[in-house]
Order: C-alpha cells, then structure tokens, then sequence
C-alpha cells in the first residue's frame, strides 16, 4: 500500500535523481522517516538508489503513470501572480475515480484541500472542453488572470475530470497537499 508521503516521493523522484538530505528538507519530513520512506520504495522495486540518488525504475514509473490514468497526477508547477499563489501545482483528479458526486460549488473538497496542507485552492471541473468553476460555470482561463492551459494537460483531461490547482509553502508542499487531498477524494488506490 502506497501511503501519501511514499506518492510524494515518487513524484518529486520524476525528476531524476534526488538526494535523501533534500528530499527530508524540501518535504519537511525527518532523514530517518526519509530513509525509512525510500527503503519501502526500494524493497518494492519503485526505485533505484545510486551515489547519485534516488530515482525511479521503469516499474515506479508505470505506476505513476497508471495512477495517473485511473486516479489522480500531478500535471504542473505554477506560479499564480494574480492571487499572490508563488507556489502552486496543477494536477488533475478523475471524475470516474471520484468516491462521491462534486460537491455543489466545488467548496468541500477545496476545503478538504486546505485541511490536508494547501494554503489555498480551485477546484475546476472539465466539461465540454473546458474547466469551469462548478458553482459559477465561469472558465478556469477566465477565473484565474493569466492562466492558460498546458496542450498536454488538455489532451489528457476526460469529460467530468476534476482539475485542481493547489497552493502551498513550496511546490512540495502544495504536491503533498494535492495528494493527500485526491487519496481521500478517491478512497484507497487499487492497481
């Protein structure tokens, strides 16, 4: 079972080889649960340790990626001037992997975001080729100044597919934020 710190390394670990000393500072979490964290990862074949770092195998990362098919994925780092949001990541949560219906207006799981470490967040649901606030109908492009999609994120959103942008202390911590809040969103993944 992949808990929420595990998820977060995995996906920090996308980028190449990390150390476990920035690992434990950039997350927040101490050198020894850090270790304890990568040993986990490494019995279970989702990463390889080099003097390097730590890195993902190929079956970390088809994990990730079919996490990222039938539950949730990072998409992006962002930097949201006009809300003051330094720090931000995108990610997308899909609608099909959702434990329960959208809430109205979308406030309980911003709100659950929050709980779970997010300084502030959107949450935007994919309807006919456009994210849009679910209270309001208003497209995400035209909600957030200066937003604009990734031609990526786009070919991957589904109709229904909840698109989420997260803020936090650091792009960690807003990543950290996002997934704890989509692991409870969706309930337990199951691959």
């Amino acid at each position: 079972m992949l808990t929420p710190e595990h998820l977060l390394i995995l996906n920090v670990l996308k980028a190449g080889p990390v150390g476990r000393v920035f690992l434990s500072e950039s997350l927040g979490i101490g050198e020894g649960k850090i270790r304890k964290l990568l040993n986990e990862l490494k019995k279970q074949g989702l990463i390889i340790s080099s003097k390097a770092g730590h890195y993902l195998s190929r079956i970390g990362e088809s994990i990730l990626e079919e996490i990222g098919q039938r539950y949730f994925k990072i998409t992006r780092r962002l930097s949201i001037r006009s809300l003051n949001w330094p720090y931000a990541v995108e990610g997308i949560v899909r609608g099909r992997a959702l434990r329960s219906p959208l809430s109205k207006n979308g406030m309980y799981e911003r709100d659950l975001l929050v709980r779970n470490g997010a300084l502030g967040a959107i949450v935007s649901v994919y309807k006919k080729g456009e994210a849009r606030l679910p209270d309001t109908g208003i497209p995400l492009t035209e909600a957030i100044p200066g937003y604009a999609y990734e031609s990526t994120v786009l070919r991957d959103l589904l109709e229904e597919d909840l698109l989420i942008i997260v803020s936090g202390e650091n792009f960690y911590r807003a990543m950290y934020a996002f997934i704890k809040g989509s692991l409870i969103l969706i309930g337990d993944v199951i691959l």
